[in-house]
C-alpha cells in the first residue's frame, strides 16, 4: 500500500478541524446563546487542538532523536572505557556500579577497587579494558586475583556464555557484568578518550534534575505545608501550588526503580 500523499493528509486535517469547530461551535452557542462569542471560542479551541497535536508529534520525534543520540553516546562511552587510563576508567566503572546497586566504596589495591554491600561483605571490582567479550580465561585470571572477596568483572564488550557459566559456578560468587547494562556516569556519556567530558546542561537535563526520584519527599512535604496554609487561610494562591507540588511528587515517585542486590 502506497503512503498517503501530502494532499490527503491535509484533507484529513481540514476535515477533522471542521468537525471539531462545528461541534464546539454548537456547544458554545447552546451554552452562551450568542453567535460571535461562540464562533470565537470554537475557533480558539480548534487552534489549540491543532497546536497540541503538533507539539505532541514534535515531542515524539524529539524523543526518538534523543534516544538515537543517547545510544550513540553510550557506544562512545563504552569505547572510552577501553581507551582511557586504567585508573580513570575503573573509577567510572565503580561509579556506575554504585549508581546501580547499594554499594559503598572502600579502597584501591593492586588494580582492584574494593566495595562493600549492605551486609558488609567485601567486593573486588576489576574493569576488563577490551572491546572483545570476556572469555573464560579472563574470568579465571580475575578469580585468582580477587582472593576470598566477592568479585565483579565489568566488561565493556560483554562476555561469552562459557565465561558466564564458569563464573556462576565459582565460590565465592563472581559476576560478569556488561558495562552497557549499567547507568554510566554523565561525565563519560558521549565522550572520546579524555580525562573528563564536560557535562552539558540542556533543557532535558534540567527537567531530569527537577523530576529526580530523590525530590519526591521534598515536593510532598512542600505540598503538605501549602495544603495546611490553604486550610488556615482559604486562599487559592496556596491551593494551586499545593496541587502542583503534590503532582510533581507523584511523578518523581513513579520514576523510582527498585535497586536490586548484586549478590
Amino acid at each position: 500500500m502506497q503512503a498517503r500523499t501530502r494532499a490527503s493528509l491535509w484533507l484529513d486535517r481540514i476535515l477533522g478541524g471542521a468537525i471539531l469547530f462545528i461541534l464546539s461551535f454548537l456547544w458554545f452557542a447552546a451554552r452562551l446563546g450568542r453567535l460571535i462569542p461562540a464562533v470565537l471560542l470554537a475557533l480558539i479551541l480548534t487552534l489549540l487542538a491543532f497546536l497540541s497535536l503538533r507539539l505532541f508529534r514534535r515531542r515524539m520525534t524529539g524523543r526518538r532523536n534523543k534516544r538515537e543520540v543517547r545510544d550513540r553516546e553510550r557506544q562512545a562511552a563504552l569505547y572510552a572505557l577501553t581507551m582511557l587510563p586504567y585508573g580513570e576508567a575503573l573509577a567510572y566503572a565503580v561509579q556506575a556500579l554504585m549508581d546501580a546497586y547499594p554499594l559503598k566504596s572502600l579502597y584501591d589495591l593492586d588494580g582492584l577497587h574494593f566495595l562493600s554491600d549492605a551486609k558488609e561483605r567485601r567486593i573486588a571490582v576489576r574493569l576488563l579494558q577490551s572491546p572483545q567479550p570476556a572469555t573464560l580465561s579472563d574470568a579465571h585470571a580475575f578469580h585468582r586475583e580477587r582472593g576470598a572477596a566477592l568479585g565483579v568483572l565489568v566488561c565493556p564488550g560483554g562476555m561469552t556464555r562459557e565465561a558466564q557459566e564458569y563464573a556462576s559456578a565459582l565460590t565465592p560468587p563472581l559476576k560478569l557484568i556488561s558495562a552497557g547494562e549499567l547507568p554510566l556516569p554523565e561525565a563519560l556519556l558521549g565522550s572520546v578518550p579524555a580525562k573528563e567530558a564536560q557535562k552539558r546542561r540542556t533543557a532535558a537535563s534540567i527537567l531530569a534534575m527537577i523530576l529526580r526520584p530523590a525530590q519526591a519527599a521534598r515536593y510532598m512535604m512542600l505540598g503538605f505545608l501549602l495544603i495546611v496554609a490553604y486550610l488556615m487561610t482559604g486562599r487559592l494562591t496556596c491551593l494551586i501550588p499545593a496541587l502542583i507540588t503534590v503532582f510533581l511528587a507523584l511523578i518523581c515517585k513513579g520514576r523510582q526503580e527498585p535497586r536490586g542486590e548484586l549478590f
